[in-house]
């Protein structure tokens, strides 16, 4: 009876230990600046280990600082995953776009983008013009590639523009350029006095070509707004000279992009990327990948040679309501086993369809960037936050396999 009386009161004085939640600890701070994430939409940015395995995740909107937090009861490694998923509707499909970044590390980087604030819309009707013909409607920073002539939509970023129309008909090219366009306005353009623009040719030695070229009005790459004056592709014509349109006086410095395949029978394709005048010849880096294995949810296996800063695996999927992925994760040029992370808990959230196993592989990009010594340099010029630069824009050549013809 005594004992129980100790044991009742014992209990009774009993002070329970205050406990408190663990502390948050910061993985990495990201400036978001410029629109580099969509202001009327989002994106979604997380963290990951050597393992896949999710260590910080978090959805965030609009410009600003991003605090991304490690997920209790986890140590911030020195290096880890970054994942940035951002999402943009387009004339098709609801683009969603995922970037992987292996050996990130801890620090407080700037994220910038080159998206100015929409202004509006703008429509275009043609008149007095081939059918069928391929028409190229171009402003400062935006781009549409259509057989449509009537009631055709273009974004406005810039008031007033211009805007550049190029027809392509039977390998006769013309072009027009307009002034004094304003966004919410209303246009009908007269094409019978177009006329054809300058020619630039460049020796390409293959089957199959792509080709885009953007003109900069003040030859700024990093803040200007280009507009594209060409995009061809089909079979490399005989003579081995791929002709692009140009626009010499009007723009002081271009930016190129050219993809080729050397033979049908290779699933090796070639690219390369530049500032500056359009390049005589096709600039092909020396660089080879000797194989590639694929494995499901999104894992492969590379062999690659030769000398080149990065390598960039890419995959896709197509999903439900018009859901275009593309995920792609660049790690450095020995990179020979590559597999991308779990997908976070805001993924899987917005996008339940979505899923590894659903991916299929796309392609494997080896990359040399003349500028720069090592894949940690591409690192701090994507994210160096004293002038980072955007990924397509570094003067680049590629060497991509795998890619879908």
């Amino acid at each position: 009876m005594i004992l129980m009386t100790i044991m009742l009161l014992s209990g009774g004085c009993r002070k329970d230990v205050e406990t408190f939640p663990e502390a948050k600890t910061v993985l990495m701070t990201i400036n978001f600046t410029a629109n580099y994430i969509n202001p009327k939409l989002g994106a979604i940015i997380f963290a990951s280990d050597s393992l896949g395995n999710v260590i910080a995740d978090t959805a965030f909107k609009g410009n600003g600082k991003l605090l991304l937090y490690t997920r209790p009861g986890i140590k911030n490694p020195l290096r880890f995953t970054l994942t940035i998923a951002s999402w943009e509707p387009s004339m098709h499909n609801f683009e969603i776009s995922m970037k992987s970044y292996l050996q990130v590390a801890t620090a407080e980087w700037t994220l910038q983008g080159h998206r100015p604030d929409t202004l509006g819309h703008f429509t275009v009707s043609l008149s007095n013009i081939p059918q069928p013909a391929l028409i190229l409607y171009a402003n400062a920073g935006y781009a549409n590639l259509t057989t449509n002539y009537t009631d055709v939509t273009d974004l406005s970023y810039v008031d007033p523009d211009e805007l550049y129309i190029k027809i392509e008909h039977n390998q006769d090219e013309v072009y027009k350029l307009i002034s004094g366009i304003h966004p919410g306005g209303t246009y009908t353009v007269d094409m019978s006095d177009a006329v054809s623009p300058v020619f630039s040719n460049i020796s390409m030695s293959g089957q199959y070509y792509e080709a885009r070229i953007w003109g900069f009005r003040d030859a700024d790459y990093e803040n200007g707004l280009p507009v594209m004056t060409d995009f061809s592709l089909g079979s490399v014509p005989a003579g081995n000279l791929v002709r692009v349109a140009v626009l010499p006086g009007h723009f002081q410095g271009y930016h190129s992009e050219l993809k080729l395949i050397e033979n049908w029978d290779s699933m090796t394709s070639y690219s390369c990327r530049r500032n500056g005048d359009i390049p005589a010849a096709f600039d092909k880096i020396d660089a080879h990948v000797g194989s590639v294995t694929t494995h499901p949810a999104g894992k492969l296996e590379a062999t690659t040679y030769g000398d080149f800063t990065t390598t960039c695996a890419t995959w896709q999927f197509y999903g439900r309501n018009n859901q275009s992925f593309t995920w792609t994760m660049s790690g450095n040029n020995t990179l020979a086993d590559i597999r991308l992370p779990n997908l976070s808990a805001n993924m899987l959230q917005t996008f339940p369809t979505f899923s590894l196993d659903s991916l299929y592989f796309f392609n494997l990009e080896l990359t040399k960037y003349h500028d720069l010594a090592s894949y940690q340099d591409f690192l701090n010029t994507i994210f160096d936050p004293s002038g980072p630069k955007t990924q397509n824009k570094l003067n680049a050549s590629a060497l991509i396999y795998g890619q879908s013809k």
